[in-house]
């Protein structure tokens, strides 16, 4: 039999009765109810049959009042991917402003180069007498200029600032039919325009002082392009 109390409490809900015998026991069983507790996330269970009453309390992971776990996992997720972009987002940001500090330091790191050369010329007894001269004003006297064509060029002596100085043979340039070794100072295959002005400055410089024993003296120059 089963409880009376079970029977009259409005609250039990009625099971279905089940024809099927209990292996184990080896009884019918005749009527079974079963009632919510008080709480969430478990429930109570009562069987009577001819053998007894029994009841059990079991726990579900899911309540109706709750969430789905599903929206946990996908608040979760997206809760995940922004912190990602926030984080790529950073990322790029100093990527970006330590590329600029370095391009800004390699920028001022790098010579600049004057476009002409300047030197002083005394003009008085003393020490602050001179004045500057500006070699770019200067005209270049083509008396100095040699054809490129006798001019056989060979390995690199080394490289400056702004250009690289070559070991060269000059034909003819002291001489008619007489070959001379020669050092060329030459623009770099990728030269500035303020580069050029440099060059052109030191050269008409050196067409103005002309031969002197503490200086490497100049025998000629291509300027044609």
């Amino acid at each position: 039999m089963y409880h009376s109390s079970c029977e009259t409490d409005s609250s039990w809900t009625e099971i279905e009765n089940d024809s099927l015998s209990d292996v184990a026991c080896t009884a019918t069983i005749k009527r079974s109810l079963s009632r919510p507790l008080v709480g969430r996330n478990h429930l109570k269970f009562c069987v009577t049959n001819s053998v007894g009453s029994w009841c059990n309390t079991q726990y579900s992971l899911y309540h109706p009042d709750q969430p789905k776990a599903s929206t946990g996992s996908a608040n979760t997720d997206d809760g995940s991917f922004t912190v990602l972009k926030v984080g790529s987002f950073i990322l790029l940001l100093a990527l970006a402003v330590v590329s600029m500090v370095l391009a800004y330091f390699v920028k001022k790191k790098k010579p600049r180069y004057q476009p002409q050369l300047q030197i002083m010329q005394m003009v008085g007894p003393n020490d602050n007498d001179y004045i500057y001269i500006n070699f770019k004003e200067f005209g270049y006297d083509l008396k100095w200029e040699f054809p490129r064509e006798n001019l056989e060029l060979g390995q690199e002596l080394g490289s400056g600032a702004f250009g690289t100085v070559v070991q060269a043979t000059a034909y003819g340039i002291n001489k008619p039919g007489v070959s001379q070794q020669v050092a060329v100072k030459m623009l770099k295959e990728k030269h500035q325009a303020l580069e050029k002005e440099a060059l052109m400055s030191e050269l008409k410089m050196l067409t103005h002082i002309g031969h002197h024993a503490n200086i490497v003296n100049l025998l000629g120059a291509c300027t044609d392009s």
